[in-house]
């Protein structure tokens, strides 16, 4: 009986939070997983409950920074990209703000962001192309140093066409 019990409120938790997600209410998803994380000894339930909590969270952060300025949203992705460090989302929300400070001419700021992201997910295929564009980025905004760091990375990354590289910076 208490299994069944148990069975219950997992069910009845899961239809609740189906509900708040089809009213897109972010904010209620993540104190309802809160609460629910609380209440629940399951390390499989507490799993999925802190990833429900964690892409509520991304969610909600979209809907936030909607209207904001860009430096204002990457300030936010980069507060979520660091605060659920080994997440699928962090990935996403670092990279996130890397396009958006590319697309909003805020090159340094994307360079500075690529590298960040070669350093904590260096075996991510994007990569390649990312540091190309931060040295880039770099060199058109006079940042010598900087390139050049960003060029050594680089041949770190990709030996066999380190001289390539080279040539094309």
């Amino acid at each position: 009986k208490q299994s069944k019990n148990k069975q219950l409120k997992v069910k009845s938790e899961d239809i609740i939070l189906d509900i708040y997600n089809l009213n897109k209410d972010y904010k209620a998803i993540q104190k309802f997983a809160t609460d629910s994380l609380a209440n629940t000894s399951s390390t499989e339930r507490k799993n999925n409950l802190s990833q429900i909590k964690e892409e509520a969270h991304f969610s909600q952060i979209q809907i936030d920074t909607a209207s904001a300025d860009a430096n204002k949203k990457i300030e936010t992705l980069l507060a979520f990209s660091n605060e659920h460090k080994d997440s699928k989302l962090s990935k996403e929300a670092l990279w996130q703000s890397i396009s958006l400070a590319y697309s909003n001419g805020l090159e340094v700021k994307g360079a500075d962001l690529s590298l960040k992201y070669y350093s904590k997910f260096p075996q991510d295929p994007k990569n390649l192309d990312s540091i190309k564009e931060a040295i880039k980025a770099y060199t058109e905004a006079g940042y010598i140093s900087q390139s050049i760091q960003t060029l050594k990375e680089l041949a770190k990354l990709d030996p066999k066409n380190s001289y390539s590289h080279l040539q094309t910076s």
